[in-house]
């Protein structure tokens, strides 16, 4: 994703440090953690997007809405080692209704033929419904970066 149109708020806690099990920002897991040296170097691997794995986790949400009913979000995100960065969150589009992806109709395709959608492969690729919470969100990328996305019955792979 591009970017220009990362609407992820600057000094959010967009960092889930494995060490102190809890969301942080980036000033905190570089200058502040207890293992800030050896963070810099997974910071910098951030920023060159240099990931072990990463994914997409797509929700459906009532924010940033424009006429449309509902709003399309992306939230990018990567792995390195046990840590969890957030580095993207960008709106796909708008919807006026909730999308139905067995009957695969015209809501579901909104997503599915994204150009966003298509930087990622099968179980790269995840829906999380209708979500309100940043917490809730923030659970479902844990779940879906600690292989638990399974368990949770909000997330389903696209």
């Amino acid at each position: 994703m591009d970017t220009e149109y990362n609407i992820l708020p600057p000094k959010y806690p967009n960092i889930y440090s494995s060490t102190l099990n809890r969301w942080v920002d980036e000033d905190y897991y570089t200058i502040y953690h207890e293992e800030a040296e050896k963070n810099e170097k997974k910071v910098d691997k951030h920023h060159k997007r240099q990931y072990d794995d990463d994914a997409l986790l797509v929700i459906i949400t009532k924010f940033f809405t424009t006429g449309e009913d509902y709003t399309i979000i992306g939230i990018e995100f990567g792995n390195i080692g046990k840590d969890v960065f957030i580095y993207n969150i960008e709106i796909m589009g708008y919807l006026n209704g909730l999308p139905d992806f067995d009957r695969n109709d015209k809501r579901a395709r909104a997503i599915t033929d994204n150009e966003i959608t298509y930087l990622y492969q099968d179980y790269e690729r995840f829906f999380g419904g209708y979500q309100d919470k940043m917490t809730s969100i923030k659970d479902m990328v844990m779940d879906i970066s600690t292989t638990q996305w399974y368990e949770n019955p909000d997330l389903e792979w696209f």
